[in-house]
């Protein structure tokens, strides 16, 4: 509260103000009201506080970690799943990403997933996510659910605090032809997408995404979760 608060009245000196005005003058007078940090958004909120005393302390902004799909796959009916790597050397958190698909032919995503609460990739490890009819082991998944990939259907890692997709596998103008991958026309249907081991980062680059030369990103065969 301020002095103009106080109906005009002239309180900057006192001693004992009217009740529910304060001022630094009479914080020895009031001390049960004073001090606090008022800022909603900080972690220490005092929500009794009525004079900010600077004590505030704020959540650190997100960072973006080069997160990006190591693997890739879908099989026959619904054996699929994908997997995120971490190259960094901490823990992410999965909260501030998302992945984000278009169902064959489209001009944008259109649909858009949270991972699971709590989801988190380790530090240099990965994180795979499965169908619930994924073939292989499934005590292996970090997570479960309704995957409708195919391999004519475009997928995109998003960090959601700057609404950015930071990798790509197929391309949304294109979405609803099967990929070409590594030569192979077609290559992504029925197959398994493995990053290679110098790919430190995702992809972009629509440019890239039909992966034919010598210097790919993306190979097929091998892995699994």
């Amino acid at each position: 509260y301020s002095i103009e608060q106080s109906a005009g009245q002239n309180f900057e000196n006192c001693q004992e103000c009217p009740d529910g005005y304060v001022t630094e003058e009479s914080a020895d007078v009031y001390p049960e009201l004073i001090g606090g940090c008022t800022d909603p958004t900080a972690l220490n909120y005092d929500s009794t506080a009525i004079i900010d005393d600077g004590s505030c302390v704020n959540a650190p902004s997100p960072v973006q970690v080069p997160l990006f799909f190591s693997e890739y796959a879908e099989g026959s009916s619904n054996n699929k799943y994908f997997e995120i790597y971490n190259p960094s050397d901490v823990d992410v958190s999965l909260s501030d990403y998302s992945f984000v698909n278009c169902a064959n032919a489209c001009d944008n995503w259109e649909y858009e997933t949270d991972f699971a609460d709590g989801a988190v990739v380790s530090a240099g490890g990965v994180y795979s996510v499965c169908h619930g009819s994924f073939a292989g082991d499934q005590s292996l998944c970090s997570e479960i659910r309704t995957l409708y990939h195919n391999g004519n259907d475009s997928q995109g890692l998003k960090y959601k605090p700057t609404n950015s997709v930071i990798d790509l596998m197929g391309d949304v103008s294109v979405s609803g032809e099967y990929f070409a991958v590594a030569g192979e026309s077609s290559g992504a249907r029925d197959a398994t997408l493995v990053r290679k081991s110098s790919v430190t980062q995702g992809n972009i680059d629509l440019s890239l995404i039909h992966i034919s030369e010598p210097t790919r990103l993306l190979s097929i065969g091998g892995g699994g979760v």
